[in-house]
């Protein structure tokens, strides 16, 4: 029974990433003016892109957190966390995020112990079902904590999941 919930999971999410694959090759280019003042220092620092670079370089989750803009994210009862209680490799995490949330537009997944914490941030639009499924590493046991973005507001859910071997 699990393994048929995991194909049908994969399936939608390989569906969804086409789908937004094939939309980001319908955006126009950036006109030359705008590409041009992005490679200053100044402009990179206020481009909507260097939120989401700080939270990749954050060290802690609470720098995360920061940089996402997500301190004050409530408790959701509607976002499903799929993560093994116990993984044995730590370079394959299993993961996957399944929300009833209406409007998703984004989707985090943050590994607490980790170097780097946030592992994966995925931009959906909001037209298509909140579910992605993807595979992260740990270098040690500790929580993973998902973020979903939907609407004006962020959700949380969160799982502790014990590494045997790590894979960082």
């Amino acid at each position: 029974m699990k393994r048929r919930h995991f194909v049908k999971n994969t399936l939608v999410a390989g569906v969804a990433a086409s789908f937004a694959s094939s939309q980001l090759w319908a955006e126009e280019p950036a006109k030359p003016a705008e590409t041009k003042a992005a490679t200053t220092p100044e402009a990179a620092s206020t481009s909507t892109d260097a939120g989401s670079t700080s939270a990749f370089d954050a060290e802690n989750v609470a720098d995360v957190l920061k940089a996402l803009g997500a301190e004050k994210a409530e408790t959701s009862d509607k976002i499903t966390l799929g993560a093994p209680d116990v993984a044995e490799n730590g370079a394959v995490v299993p993961i996957t995020i399944e929300t009833t949330l209406e409007n998703v537009t984004e989707m985090s997944i943050i590994a607490e112990k980790n170097v780097r914490p946030l592992s994966a941030s995925f931009e959906l639009s909001p037209e298509i079902a909140g579910l992605v499924a993807t595979r992260i590493r740990m270098g040690k046991s500790g929580k993973v904590i998902v973020l979903v973005t939907s609407g004006d507001k962020i959700y949380t859910s969160e799982k502790q999941v014990k590494v045997t071997a790590g894979g960082c």
